[in-house]
C-alpha cells in the first residue's frame, strides 16, 4: 500500500464540539489485524461506530484558511458534483465488525467512474474555474488516479486536458487518462519530476496546474466524501481514512 494510513476520529466532548484524532494505524490496530485490514484501507474509507465509552483524547487545531477549504467550500462543491457523480456506496464490513466489534463500514470510492475519490476534487477546480480559463484547458502531474480524475473531468467540460506521469505509472493508468482525451507525456523517470516540467508547462502555456494534493478548491472536492458519510451514517464515531499527500484527509477533516 502507497502512502501512510491515519485515522481521523470524530467524537463529541461534553461542550458539544466534534474533535479530530489522528493516529497511525501501529497503534491502532491489534498487531495480528494489520496485514488483513492493510488491503482494504487502500481501496475505501473505513467508518468505525465506536462504544460510547471510549476514552480517546482528541486534539483539533483550528483550521488555516489558506490551506482548508471552509465548511460552505466543501457543500458548494457538492452541489456541483450533484448529478455528475452518484454518491459512493456506504456498506457494512462484516468481518471487520465481529473482529472489533463495532459496526465497521466501508465507504466505496473506489466505485467513482476512475476507480478513486480523486475525481471529486478535479472536477471542482474545473467547475470553479471561469469559463475563460478552462477553455485553455489545463496540466497536472500524477502517478495514476489524480490524471484520470482530471482526464474524466476535463473530458466532461469539452477542453484540452495535459498529463504528466512518471515512465514507471502502471500501463493500465496512462491507458485510461488516454481513452478520456488526455494527452500524457511519460518520458520522466519519476513524480517529482513529472510534476516539476508538468509546472512549467502550465506557466510557459498560461494554463491551470491542478496540483494533486494542494488547493482549496482540489481540497473542498475531497471533502465532499464526509458530507455524504455523515448523511449515511450520522452516528458516525471514528473514521478512517487513507492518506498520502493529504489532499483528502484535508478536505474531510474540515467537515468532520
Amino acid at each position: 500500500m502507497s502512502g501512510r494510513t491515519a485515522f481521523a476520529g470524530r467524537k463529541r466532548d461534553t461542550s458539544g464540539n466534534s474533535r479530530i484524532l489522528q493516529l497511525q494505524m501501529p497503534t491502532a490496530f491489534p498487531p495480528g489485524r494489520r496485514d488483513a485490514v492493510r488491503p482494504f484501507l487502500s481501496d475505501a474509507i473505513i467508518a468505525i461506530n465506536r462504544q460510547a465509552g471510549d476514552r480517546v483524547r482528541m486534539t483539533r487545531p483550528a483550521p488555516n484558511p489558506h490551506v482548508l477549504p471552509s465548511v460552505a467550500a466543501v457543500r458548494a462543491a457538492a452541489d456541483r458534483l450533484r448529478g455528475v457523480l452518484e454518491p459512493s456506496r456506504l456498506i457494512r464490513a462484516n468481518a471487520l465488525s465481529d473482529t472489533f466489534g463495532v459496526d465497521v463500514f466501508y465507504k466505496c470510492e473506489f466505485e467513482n467512474p476512475t476507480g478513486s475519490f480523486k475525481v471529486r476534487g478535479a472536477y471542482n477546480v474545473l467547475a470553479s474555474m471561469t469559463p475563460e480559463a478552462r477553455t485553455k484547458g489545463v496540466v497536472a502531474s500524477s502517478a495514476g488516479n489524480h490524471g484520470l480524475g482530471v482526464a474524466y473531468a476535463a473530458h466532461a467540460f469539452g477542453v484540452p486536458a495535459m498529463l504528466y506521469v512518471p515512465s514507471t505509472a502502471p500501463q493500465v493508468k496512462k491507458d485510461g487518462i488516454r481513452a478520456l482525451g488526455a494527452t500524457v507525456d511519460d518520458s520522466e523517470p519519476d513524480y517529482d519530476a513529472a510534476m516539476v516540467v508538468a509546472k512549467m508547462h502550465g506557466e510557459r502555456h498560461g494554463i491551470r496546474f491542478i496540483n494533486p494534493c494542494v488547493g482549496i478548491d482540489l481540497l473542498a472536492g475531497q471533502g465532499t466524501v464526509a458530507l455524504e458519510l455523515l448523511e449515511q451514517c450520522p452516528d458516525v464515531a471514528t473514521v478512517v481514512i487513507c492518506t498520502g499527500g493529504g489532499g483528502l484527509l484535508g478536505g474531510m477533516g474540515v467537515v468532520l
